[in-house]
């Protein structure tokens, strides 16, 4: 199965065959993406501090613009699966960063869903705070139209935070967002993905596919 891929790391990826080859696991990609990050943009003892921090900040965009490739190439893949909230018509966000990375419309309620993607370390529990988790909140609702009523059927908002992190803060998720928030973490994505050579094969297919109609 090919779907058309979108987001900027289709060709800003230094080694997309590195990265995929023979993968078949979510932790295997992260490792690769972030050895990857790394090689490429390497901190070097002797440079100052302004340069180690730009060397920082590339390593974390270009691990975070991977992190978006695959969920977007996830989305796609996995239309009718319930686990990832039924997102139709998905685009990526390019442009200014606001707090949403993608959106398109929920298939329960035919309405605006918004996503963010945080890539983090597989111990990591998002905060609001710390993670800018309210950022994607207020923009989903002021910049996307998403309904501020939650969806009879999932007693939820079309929001949508997919992260490579192990949860999201149970203060976060209970008290400030009322448990209205998908949130799909590490283990979830890891039941969609590992060993699901279908989908390795098809994320790989359609990147080179996608990324041939690019350059034509």
């Amino acid at each position: 199965m090919i779907v058309p891929l979108t987001h900027t790391f289709l060709w800003r990826c230094k080694d997309r065959d590195s990265l995929l080859k023979g993968c078949t696991k979510f932790n295997t990609f992260c490792t690769r993406l972030e050895n990857q990050a790394n090689a490429y943009f390497p901190i070097v003892e002797n440079d100052t501090e302004v340069i180690k921090e730009l060397q920082i900040n590339e390593i974390n965009k270009y691990k975070g613009d991977g992190f978006e490739l695959f969920v977007e190439a996830m989305i796609r893949l996995f239309p009718c699966d319930k686990r990832l909230a039924l997102i139709e018509d998905y685009e990526v966000i390019t442009g200014q960063d606001v707090g949403v990375d993608g959106h398109g419309m929920s298939g329960y309620n035919n309405k605006p869903i918004t996503v963010q993607c945080k890539y983090r370390q597989h111990d990591c529990v998002l905060t609001a705070n710390r993670d800018h988790l309210t950022n994607f909140t207020s923009a989903s609702l002021m910049h996307y139209n998403v309904d501020q009523v939650p969806d009879p059927i999932t007693h939820k908002l079309n929001l949508v935070i997919i992260t490579s992190g192990d949860s999201l803060n149970f203060f976060t998720d209970h008290e400030m967002f009322g448990e209205k928030v998908y949130a799909i973490c590490r283990n979830d994505i890891r039941s969609l993905v590992d060993n699901n050579n279908t989908f390795w094969k098809s994320f790989a297919a359609s990147w080179k596919d996608s990324l041939k109609k690019y350059k034509a």
